[in-house]
């Protein structure tokens, strides 16, 4: 990961600046957000020298997807337009994967909505073939 970039898991006063920064989770009910702060995962990466957040995603463990037992869904990414570099989302899913892998072992995999068009996505996914897998942790 980038010495730039700092990633942590969310804390409830993060969640105004989160609903304001991103147009698709501002339309979430205030509980659905509270729910993933407490019982799923919300990370942010952001800037170690300015503290602006460059993204953050919503995920959540799923015990059967795609014929794949224990997941882990990413429900939702945000990755600020003007840093669409790949570093910030790159450094998300590096830190989910060990995350998740600390803390449940049984979990093997990495799942998400992608859009075949998105090649910036498909980038940080490593090229994979599949529209919805990223790939094992």
């Amino acid at each position: 990961m980038s010495k730039k970039l700092k990633i942590r898991k969310a804390k409830s006063e993060d969640l105004s600046t989160l609903r304001k920064i991103d147009p698709e989770i501002s339309a979430l009910e205030k509980d659905i957000l509270k729910y993933y702060l407490k019982k799923r995962g919300i990370f942010i990466v952001q800037n170690r020298r300015n503290h602006q957040i460059e993204g953050f995603l919503l995920s959540q463990v799923l015990n059967w997807v795609n014929n794949k037992r224990r997941i882990v869904w990413i429900e939702h990414i945000y990755i600020n337009p003007k840093k669409k570099n790949g570093e910030a989302a790159q450094a998300l899913l590096d830190y989910l994967k060990d995350y998740y892998r600390h803390l449940d072992p049984n979990v093997k995999y990495v799942f998400g909505n992608m859009n075949p068009g998105d090649k910036e996505l498909i980038k940080i996914s490593n090229g994979l073939q599949s529209i919805s897998y990223f790939g094992k942790l």
